[in-house]
C-alpha cells in the first residue's frame, strides 16, 4: 500500500524524526538501562507539539494533526528513521 503525505504531514514526519535522531538518540542505551526519561525531553516534545496528538482542541490538545493520530509513530509505514 502506498499513501503520500500532505505537506504539513511531510514536515510533522521531518521535525519527529530530526528530535529523535538528534535529541533522543544520544544516551538512549543508558537512559533505557536507568528507566529514565528526563522531563527537559518531555517538556520539548510538548513545545514541538507531539504531546497530545489525540486531545481534541478544547482541552488544550494540538490543532489540525490530531485529526491523523499516529503520525508520529506510523514508522511501520513511513519510517521515521529511514
Amino acid at each position: 500500500m502506498r499513501f503520500c503525505l500532505s505537506a504539513e504531514q511531510e514536515m510533522v514526519r521531518q521535525v519527529a524524526r530530526d528530535f529523535a535522531q538528534t535529541e533522543l538518540l544520544p544516551g538512549v542505551i543508558e537512559r533505557d538501562e536507568k528507566q529514565e526519561f528526563p522531563e527537559a525531553l518531555v517538556r520539548r516534545m510538548g513545545e514541538l507539539g507531539f504531546m497530545g496528538l489525540m486531545v481534541s482542541p478544547e482541552y488544550a490538545g494540538v490543532r489540525g494533526v490530531g485529526r491523523r493520530p499516529g503520525l508520529n509513530s506510523e514508522k511501520r509505514k513511513i519510517p521515521l528513521l529511514r
